[in-house]
């Protein structure tokens, strides 16, 4: 899994109201990845919903719980979105550091032809295209 390229905004409420939640330590172990925090920094609480879209609704403040309304099922799946979530649109530091590093968390490369150092000769380029007719 890689990094989805947008998250859509959160939407702000005074209150999130959700029976089952997990700390960000409990989302740390379900996706197997060190909690890098302590303390009341790893108490913030992250909640889920089966959804069609992926939707934030958050209480204000650092300390506001998260309600993260997604397709992801999958509970591992589920702890790394959430864990991105909380390190690219809430900014929040342990889960930042906790996730820095981790093989699936990388932006997809991006579609079309791949960057390279320096561009191809005229020759160059024209072999590969014959080399590409020849084949077919």
């Amino acid at each position: 899994m890689s990094t989805p390229f947008f998250i859509p905004p959160a939407h702000y409420v005074p209150l999130v109201r959700a029976d089952d939640s997990y700390s960000l330590r409990d989302l740390c172990a379900i996706a197997a990845v060190p909690c890098r925090g302590s303390g009341a920094w790893t108490n913030r609480k992250v909640s889920f919903q089966h959804r069609t879209a992926l939707k934030i609704v958050a209480e204000p403040g650092d300390w506001g719980s998260v309600l993260i309304e997604c397709v992801v099922t999958d509970p591992i799946l589920r702890s790394r979105l959430a864990l991105q979530i909380l390190a690219y649109s809430f900014h929040d530091l342990v889960a930042k550091e906790s996730i820095r590093g981790a093989a699936w968390n990388t932006l997809s490369p991006p579609k079309g032809r791949p960057k390279k150092a320096r561009a191809l000769t005229s020759c160059e380029r024209q072999r590969r295209f014959r080399e590409r007719r020849a084949a077919r």
